[in-house]
């Protein structure tokens, strides 16, 4: 009895060595294929970050520094020998997602903007990607932007109470609700 035992519990043991002989084949050609995989990375990611100042740059000029700040941030990193490959997709990635968010939140700050030959200082209400729209403390001036003319136009004061509760929206001031924005149509591709 004791002989079948210490047989069954060898035929048990060369069946864990089987498997891990199996697994230690499996990952030296997972660490021969890192090394592909990171030569394969660096173009992707100077790719990424390239694109992403073009991004910022084509976009609605809302946080237009902290935004080009993150874009130099970003080419920075690729330049950092002490940073891994890893470490360097992450923070594209995030930075990716960031600007991702932009797009499905609405969001308002304070800032200056240049109309007119005057600089005026006010908020900003960003509506997604959509829609970027300013108004001074005293409801004075209240402006669009316009991605096709690339500069601030005005906008019908009728929206005044519009932007004004969605500003508060963007605070968390108030409960989400629907408000009426100004948008264009889609055009078609050429």
């Amino acid at each position: 009895k004791q002989l079948e035992a210490a047989r069954r519990y060898n035929a048990s043991l060369n069946r864990n060595i089987e498997a891990q002989e199996r697994q230690i084949v499996q990952l030296r050609e997972d660490i021969e294929n890192v090394e592909g995989l990171q030569r394969a990375m660096q173009p992707l990611m100077e790719d990424m970050v390239a694109r992403f100042g073009d991004l910022v740059d084509a976009d609605l000029p809302f946080l237009a520094t902290e935004r080009s700040e993150r874009a130099a941030r970003l080419e920075g990193v690729l330049a950092n020998p002490e940073m891994s490959a890893a470490q360097r997709y992450r923070l594209i990635v995030e930075a990716y997602q960031i600007e991702g968010e932009y797009g499905r939140t609405i969001g308002s700050y304070n800032g200056t903007v240049n109309f007119d030959g005057q600089e005026l200082t006010g908020e900003f209400l960003r509506i997604g990607r959509i829609a970027l729209m300013f108004k001074t403390p005293d409801d004075s001036t209240l402006l669009i932007y316009d991605p096709a003319a690339r500069d601030w136009t005005n906008l019908n004061r009728s929206y005044l109470q519009d932007v004004k509760y969605a500003l508060r929206m963007a605070k968390e001031q108030t409960a989400p609700d629907l408000f009426f924005v100004p948008v264009k149509p889609p055009v078609a591709a050429q």
